[in-house]
């Protein structure tokens, strides 16, 4: 794994950690984005079994130097908790991290292209409609709205497609300052692209 931006953002404690992994060697190509998407994880725990075992992975445009993720998508968060198995169950996780880090962007690329031209609406208004209906993303009316309005068509596509309302939500969510809430907005945002394959 390489972490090429800033430094490595590991923190341990005696009580927790965090660590988030890069790949900067498997980009994901999207339209607009000269340097492409990149593969990152989220690994958290708690050493003294407060929380449980955390893995999250996604796909971003960049990362500054406060550990603010700027475009995430297609986020994918598993939990094990500090029961039972608990190692076994994090070694199946492992194999899969590796295998999401080096897999090949083929598919990735092609879902990123065809979301790019699936229209959620002929307007504003039927865009927020359809997705605000949709009561699985847990986004409020006002947060679609910020999301929409964040779109950036030069490098996101058009805000009425999946991939661009999905680009502005998670833009609008960086403006968010706690980290949970971001997240929250993030994962959410993410679900858009699951709706749709």
């Amino acid at each position: 794994n390489s972490y090429g931006e800033v430094n490595p953002p590991l923190y341990a404690s005696d009580h927790d950690l965090f660590v988030f992994l890069a790949n900067d060697n498997y980009r994901i190509k999207e339209p607009g984005n000269p340097d492409g998407l990149k593969r990152g994880t989220i690994v958290t725990n708690s050493e003294v079994g407060a929380s449980s075992l955390k893995l999250m992975h996604f796909l971003y445009r960049g990362l500054c130097g406060n550990f603010i993720i700027w475009g995430a998508s297609k986020i994918v968060e598993m939990r094990v908790r500090h029961v039972g198995n608990a190692n076994e169950r994090w070694k199946g996780y492992q194999a899969q991290l590796n295998s999401y880090l080096e897999s090949s962007s083929e598919e990735q690329e092609a879902k990123i292209i065809a979301a790019q031209s699936i229209y959620l609406g002929s307007n504003k208004e039927e865009v927020l409609d359809k997705l605000f209906a949709q009561r699985n993303l847990g986004l409020t009316r006002k947060t679609l709205e910020a999301g929409y309005d964040a779109v950036r068509p030069e490098q996101d596509g058009n805000p009425r497609t999946a991939w661009g309302i999905l680009q502005g939500i998670t833009r609008y969510s960086q403006q968010i300052p706690y980290a949970d809430e971001r997240v929250a907005i993030d994962i959410a945002a993410s679900k858009i692209m699951d709706a749709i394959f």
